[in-house]
């Protein structure tokens, strides 16, 4: 001990304080001066046992709600809109079968919305002309589809059917033309062409009779200007496109009142649009 600790009583605390810190680390040494690393693994080993688990393994993810089934397409027809067909125009030469030329004098195609493309408008002052679709190994009715593979969408060369009739036809005038509108072959204007080329000279047998009588389609075939007369130049044998266009109207007459459904007598098959299209008018 320091004898100079008992040279004074204010320092007495202190001097035994001092021999008591040296006492201790001669007979108790390591005891409580441990080193922090040794201190530190021994918390870490107290401690691990004791340490909560983290979160608990939530398990497996549910199974996501099964997809809705899926809805199957409704509607269906035949000889409908036709997509991927072969369109030719045709000059009218009435001395050739068919009343058309030998050889179209322009040709394009339908795509898959059965829109014409390819083809210009030909000129009015070569009017009439005979528009013919049809139908070849890839061509499909737009009416007659279904989707097969259950995917929301419609793919036309397999999913829909090849059309019934394999020829659409109709005959494009001047006036059609000039109207700026679509023309359409359906299986009415099909009927009625063939009908009105067949019967372009035909004068109902009415010169036969010498006159008018009360048989119906007869009459308007010989009276087609509706003036109670016969027409000049019908029943002849020689046919003319005037004759072919005044037979127009009588042809289709007869076809909407046999397979037209209801149509009215003032709807022209030749120019009414069979399809919604930009020049539908539609009550909003």
């Amino acid at each position: 001990m320091d004898l100079r600790c008992l040279t004074s009583r204010t320092k007495l605390s202190q001097c035994f304080a001092i021999a008591l810190v040296a006492l201790l680390s001669i007979s108790l040494p390591g005891c409580f001066f441990e080193d922090s690393e040794g201190l530190s693994s021994k918390l870490a080993n107290e401690l691990e046992g004791t340490n909560p688990d983290p979160d608990p393994d939530p398990g497996p993810d549910p199974d996501p709600d099964p997809d809705p089934e899926p809805v199957a397409l409704s509607g269906g027809g035949v000889d409908g809109p036709l997509a991927f067909a072969v369109v030719q125009l045709f000059a009218i030469d009435v001395s050739l079968p068919g009343m058309r030329s030998e050889t179209p004098i322009a040709e394009g195609a339908t795509d898959a919305t059965a829109a014409i493309t390819g083809m210009n408008k030909p000129d009015a002052s070569g009017a009439p002309y005979l528009l013919e679709f049809t139908a070849d190994a890839s061509t499909r009715d737009l009416t007659a589809c279904s989707d097969d593979d259950s995917n929301g969408s419609i793919e036309v060369v397999d999913e829909c059917l090849a059309p019934v009739v394999g020829t659409l036809r109709t005959i494009v005038t001047a006036s059609m033309l000039a109207s700026d509108r679509p023309v359409y072959g359906t299986l009415l204007t099909t009927m009625a062409t063939d009908l009105a080329i067949k019967n372009a000279d035909f004068d109902g047998d009415l010169n036969a009779n010498g006159s008018l009588d009360d048989t119906g389609d007869q009459v308007r075939w010989g009276d087609r200007d509706g003036d109670g007369a016969i027409d000049a130049g019908l029943g002849d044998g020689v046919a003319t496109t005037e004759e072919l266009l005044s037979a127009l109207p009588v042809a289709a007459a007869q076809v909407k009142s046999t397979v037209g459904f209801g149509l009215g007598a003032s709807t022209d098959i030749f120019t009414t649009a069979p399809i919604l299209d930009a020049s539908t008018d539609t009550e909003e």
